[in-house]
């Protein structure tokens, strides 16, 4: 176009004298030409493709919004985990979830749609843009071959003009009339055709100026172009982000769903292993029952039994003081011949029926300890248990309110469970101390019957030999009493279950080594006791 420019340049013309000639008129020999201008349709185009534009942001951003709304809900249903909410609320959560998915599936496939269809119109914008532009660079081509066409003309207009001139220069002479008129009308021919040729270089300034601008429009036009080709791929990986987006939801709800499943059933895990700890309490609690109903029973056997062993003895001790009073009176050598054989059979009753009574209280006390024991291990060993349990279940159930509840409730259950332990531990200890301070009461008047035996023995053996019979038998009779006063003090205290423990036989406070065999006995049961060796000490001495 540049190159072309020195066509249109003014032709210098000397004035001269002119000849009339027959030439035509150069608005009919060159008619003007017009291009067509195509700037309302290019920018038609552009405001439907930026309208298309916007719209296809903004239906993006919504889908981006209701991608980070969806997002949101995941973390806080991941946050909270179910923890305040029921079942019911997470199935409701869970199908509101599951409708949002769907509907921005929906709204994903809508929005592909949409894309593609706003994508195959910019390619079809675009077509036709590129079709304009090839029309309007031919359109140039002919306007510029067309000037071309008309500055050869008018250069060959111009020649045969001064081809013309030289003509009429020369045939001046020979027409000297006609020389002013004809020199008048080749001035006009010549200020028209100037006139014309400024007019035609003043059109293709015009046109070179409207070039230019549909050049800028088009170079814009391809710009826009090239940007919406850039944004309909912007808006491709987007619309792929929101793919992976959509399927990593749906993903992250299979898993949250598949939780769920696992919470409900790690939740009747629970709460079949809580009947079954509740049915375990119960039983525990009716078999304690039964056995503290069986030892209550068993003590007021073992109460009654000696009860009537005292009775028994009381009335053997009446016969025998009786017949004790009828050997003093009497000196009859049969007669205390028969009392000493009627004392060494009640003496070895008497020693089978303590014996009985001291083994039946010892397999009583050792069953209840052992009974004790039993309990014992089985209270801590359930307790054991139950502990991993709530630690168990406790550590699953933080994620959940109500069943924190029921785990505080069973925590608490434990607890009087354990306090029933620690009751029942204090209370066997109680026992125990009970009956080994009995049982040292009972061997300090036990050392008190032996200290009363060896008295006896020295009185009689200060008696003279005429009261030798009588002192062989005073010394049965003093044994006697003290026994019978020893079984009373043990059957009038009724607090213990087993308070004949320390009653030995009769025969025994005569044999020789017989209370060191029992001291040691309750040395090696019961551990010393600095207090009661030093009161043993004492009542020896």
């Amino acid at each position: 176009m540049p190159g072309n420019t020195h066509a249109f340049q003014p032709y210098s013309f000397t004035q001269t004298a002119m000849v009339p000639s027959q030439l035509q008129p150069m608005g009919q020999v060159y008619p003007s030409q017009t291009v067509p201008y195509q700037g309302d349709i290019t920018s038609f185009l552009m405001t439907e493709a930026r309208q298309h534009n916007t719209e296809v942001r903004m239906s993006v951003g919504k889908v981006a919004d209701k991608v980070d709304q969806l997002a949101s809900k995941v973390d806080d249903l991941q946050k909270q985990g179910g923890l305040s909410l029921g079942l019911s609320n997470v199935s409701m959560e869970t199908a509101m979830i599951m409708h949002n998915i769907q509907r921005i599936i929906q709204e994903n496939e809508c929005l592909k749609k949409e894309v593609f269809d706003k994508s195959s119109r910019i390619e079809e914008q675009n077509r036709k843009i590129g079709e304009l532009i090839n029309q309007n660079q031919r359109y140039m081509e002919q306007s510029n071959q067309m000037m071309e066409q008309r500055n050869d003309s008018l250069k060959s207009s111009s020649e045969q003009n001064q081809a013309r001139v030289l003509q009429a220069e020369q045939d001046q002479h020979a027409l000297p009339g006609d020389q002013s008129r004809d020199q008048v009308w080749l001035t006009e021919e010549l200020a028209s055709s100037t006139a014309r040729v400024s007019q035609l270089q003043l059109e293709a300034s015009s046109l070179q100026q409207k070039a230019a601008e549909l050049q800028a429009k088009l170079s814009a036009a391809l710009q826009d172009g090239e940007k919406h080709c850039t944004r309909a791929a912007a808006l491709d990986t987007q619309l792929e982000e929101l793919k992976e987006t959509a399927e990593r939801t749906q993903a992250q709800y299979r898993t949250e769903k598949q939780k769920r499943k696992e919470v409900e059933l790690k939740l009747s895990n629970m709460e079949e292993e809580l009947l079954d700890l509740k049915t375990e309490k119960d039983n525990l609690d009716r078999t304690m029952a039964d056995r503290k109903r069986k030892w209550q029973a068993e003590r007021q056997r073992c109460d009654e039994e000696l009860e009537e062993v005292r009775r028994s003895s009381q009335q053997e001790l009446d016969s025998l003081r009786s017949q004790l009073r009828r050997a003093r009176t009497s000196t009859d050598q049969a007669t205390a011949e028969q009392l000493a054989q009627l004392q060494a059979e009640l003496e070895a009753e008497w020693k089978g029926k303590c014996e009985q009574a001291l083994a039946s209280a010892k397999e009583q006390q050792a069953r209840e300890l052992a009974d004790l024991a039993e309990q014992r291990d089985a209270a801590e060993h359930r307790l054991a248990q139950l502990q991993e349990k709530f630690t168990a279940l406790k550590q699953s159930r933080d994620s959940e309110e109500q069943r924190l509840l029921q785990q505080q409730e069973q925590g608490e259950e434990l607890q009087a469970m354990r306090e029933k332990y620690v009751a029942l531990q204090e209370r066997a200890e109680s026992v125990k101390r009970h009956l080994q301070a009995r049982v040292a009461e009972m061997e300090g008047r036990l050392a008190e019957q032996d200290q009363g035996d060896t008295g006896g023995g020295e009185w009689a053996g200060q008696v003279g030999p005429n009261h030798g019979a009588r002192g062989s038998a005073g010394r049965g009779a003093l044994t006697f009493p003290l026994v019978a006063t020893t079984t009373g003090e043990a059957c009038d205290e009724r607090s213990v279950p087993l308070p004949a423990r320390g009653v030995r036989p009769a025969g025994d406070l005569h044999r020789p080594g017989c209370a060191g065999d029992h001291r040691q006995y309750h040395q090696e049961r019961y551990p010393a006791d600095p207090d009661r060796e030093r009161a043993e000490t004492v009542t020896e001495e």
